[in-house]
């Protein structure tokens, strides 16, 4: 199909990287790239006059060997990953703030919460490089995929106590999400059903072992819960494929 596919992320890109999947693209004609940066490092992108412009070009430069900065006149399919959007993060958040406020009523709670979300997602980066590439390139094809949840072993949640609320703060997040991405154009693409635990976590077989971004044997440890391996890689890399050919 002769299309650039271009994966642009932080740490979490690490996953489908490293994935034995990458093949299928290239066996249909298409060149695909992984370009981005990992931790506090993300935010500091910006866009500019039809490129994102990258804070360190020798680093985006050597884990991409393609470009420093990512001109998106070159790019078919630009896939948003990660992104430091954590569904999991904003979902305690929300759940926390939902057993605060357990004396008020409903319909005031849920008019906070929206008031909270929209707050939120104005602050993020990745708003303003998406309303970038979007408010220039309208036809360009963009896809989203958010941080995964947090995996089975993690304790994160523990302090909520309340699976059923959990799941329920996990719900609004991913659909104000993807709200958001509808109203942008963006193809909002939920974490793949087959690697979520109890609609809550990201399953075990997925965390553990995962490489971390720019580097060869180097994991992330037992401990963290939030990097996948490339199993997890695997599923991404499975259900982009089936969403670009089918």
């Amino acid at each position: 199909m002769n299309q650039t596919i271009c994966i642009f992320g932080n740490s979490h890109i690490s996953a489908p990287a490293t994935s034995q999947l990458n093949a299928v693209f290239r066996e249909q004609g298409d060149n695909i790239y992984y370009w981005g940066l990992a931790g506090s490092s993300f935010p500091k992108f910006t866009y500019e006059n039809g490129k994102i412009i990258s804070p360190y070009p020798h680093h985006t430069l050597n884990l991409s060997q393609w470009c420093e900065h990512l001109d998106i006149n070159i790019v078919d399919i630009i896939v948003c990953y990660g992104f430091h959007i954590s569904p999991s993060t904003q979902a305690r958040n929300i759940a926390h703030i939902m057993q605060k406020t357990n004396g008020i009523s409903s319909e005031m709670r849920r008019e906070f919460v929206a008031e909270l979300m929209n707050m939120w997602w104005q602050q993020q980066a990745a708003r303003l490089l998406i309303e970038g590439i979007v408010g220039d390139f309208p036809n360009k094809r963009l896809m989203f995929y958010a941080h995964p949840h947090v995996a089975e072993h993690s304790t994160f949640f523990q302090s909520i106590g309340d699976d059923n609320l959990i799941r329920s703060c996990l719900f609004d997040v991913h659909s104000f999400l993807r709200m958001r991405m509808d109203d942008l154009g963006v193809e909002y693409c939920s974490q793949p059903t087959e690697t979520v635990a109890n609609e809550i976590y990201t399953a075990s077989r997925y965390s553990g072992g995962g490489i971390k971004l720019g580097t060869n044997n180097e994991f992330h440890g037992p401990e963290d819960d939030r990097h996948m391996n490339t199993l997890y890689g695997d599923c991404i890399l499975g259900d982009l494929a089936d969403r670009i050919y089918s």
